[in-house]
């Protein structure tokens, strides 16, 4: 006579490229995702990028600045390989303006604020490991996204929600960067406020470098932000928005890079 002994059932995640993958498990169940994750180093030159902190104009070592906001949008960020490129899984159901009036739409869900005072920020869920050639992404929304109504948007804190401060504006829609500036360190009182709406062309913008995903763990891209490439040739004292705004257009692609 033999005896037998019958153990219960492990419940798991049996997907390798999940982060709870159970090799153990025997029904499979619960899986969790990696997450795309945005990584940002603010430099100005070799020194960290801070607010509120007095920084030379690039190329004068006379005069200085402080910035005391920073916010810088953006959206459709996607790894490539091969000449393709690869999306995050997550959808956003929003309602945007045509000339026929209110429809909805469903967009991936891609978008981060971006400031000196943060440093990671979660895209959304993202599956692919492996090697990637470089991330393409949007600096600002494209035209289609630009027509959100903010109201649509009823995730709380989301980037796009109109409850999150300096992202909308109600006669110009959403901003690509907005710029809280005192010119000259020595007037502190004096401050200068420059904002890039979305009226303008939007910068598409293609960043090479080597980033690797491995297989149940999230995928990080590791960018870093040169400010004094940034605002290199720019005076926040004498010249004016306009002018502000054309020489960051100039010198975004410059001042993006992908740590390896």
């Amino acid at each position: 006579m033999s005896l037998f002994s019958c153990g219960e059932k492990i419940e798991g995640c049996l997907d390798i490229t999940a982060t709870n993958f159970d090799a153990e498990a025997d029904t499979h169940c619960c899986c969790t995702y990696p997450n795309m994750i945005f990584n940002v180093n603010h430099v100005y030159d070799t020194l960290s990028f801070r607010l509120e902190e007095i920084y030379p104009y690039p190329n004068n070592s006379i005069d200085s600045f402080i910035i005391d906001t920073c916010n810088i949008l953006f959206s459709n960020i996607h790894p490539y390989q091969g000449g393709n490129t690869f999306e995050v899984n997550d959808t956003l159901h929003i309602g945007v303006n045509d000339a026929l009036g209110e429809e909805t739409l469903i967009i991936e869900n891609n978008f981060a604020l971006v400031s000196p005072d943060q440093f990671s920020y979660t895209i959304g869920s993202f599956a692919l490991p492996g090697n990637y050639d470089g991330i393409q992404l949007n600096f600002g929304l494209d035209e289609e996204t630009s027509r959100i109504i903010p109201d649509s948007v009823y995730i709380s804190n989301h980037v796009l929600n109109n409850e999150v401060d300096s992202v909308w504006e109600q006669t110009k829609g959403y901003f690509f960067m907005y710029l809280s500036v005192i010119p000259d360190h020595n007037q502190i009182d004096v401050y200068k406020k420059i904002t890039i709406f979305g009226n303008i062309n939007m910068l598409n913008l293609d960043i090479q470098g080597n980033i690797f995903g491995d297989t149940g763990y999230d995928f990080d891209i590791n960018l870093k932000i040169d400010y004094n490439l940034l605002f290199n040739g720019i005076d926040f004292e004498a010249d004016s928005e306009n002018s502000i705004t054309n020489q960051i257009l100039d010198n975004f692609p410059f001042a993006l890079s992908i740590i390896e």
